[in-house]
């Protein structure tokens, strides 16, 4: 996933990087691009364990949805300010430190059912074999 991200990236900036980043920094809404791949392998490894209706199998075992956002890779290949806002900080460096440590299989704060459902989604979008996904939460500021 992060090699195409990257392809459509060059794609982009050779039309001007300011462009790009104004575009992103007006919309009103949280983006954020990260790198997922190591929750595909979970979600390879768990059609390899013989679970065939991964949608049935969160559905009937919500905690699995909690330990697969374990998988993601720390830290975003792109953001924007209002992803930023959602966790009160100013920079990926202060975002870092205010999520550090928390682990989605417990935390309820910031991994509201609601945030962990988005989540839900992105990995059947991921078992589909699909390589984008729009997810939408009514997360509020934290």
């Amino acid at each position: 996933m992060s090699q195409e991200i990257a392809r459509k990236m060059a794609a982009i900036k050779p039309q001007g990087d300011e462009r790009w980043e104004d575009i992103l920094v007006s919309v009103p809404v949280s983006i954020e691009v990260g790198d997922y791949s190591g929750c595909k392998k979970w979600i390879e490894g768990l059609r390899e364990g013989g679970v065939e209706d991964l949608e049935a199998y969160f559905k009937e075992n919500p905690h699995v949805v909690r330990e697969g956002i374990t998988y993601m890779a720390e830290g975003f290949l792109l953001y924007n300010y209002e992803f930023l806002n959602m966790y009160d900080s100013n920079s990926m460096e202060e975002f870092i430190g205010i999520t550090e440590g928390i682990d989605p299989r417990t935390d309820r704060s910031i991994y509201t059912d609601d945030f962990v459902g988005s989540f839900e989604q992105m990995f059947l979008a991921f078992a589909r074999g699909e390589t984008r996904c729009a997810c939408f939460t009514d997360e509020a500021t934290v």
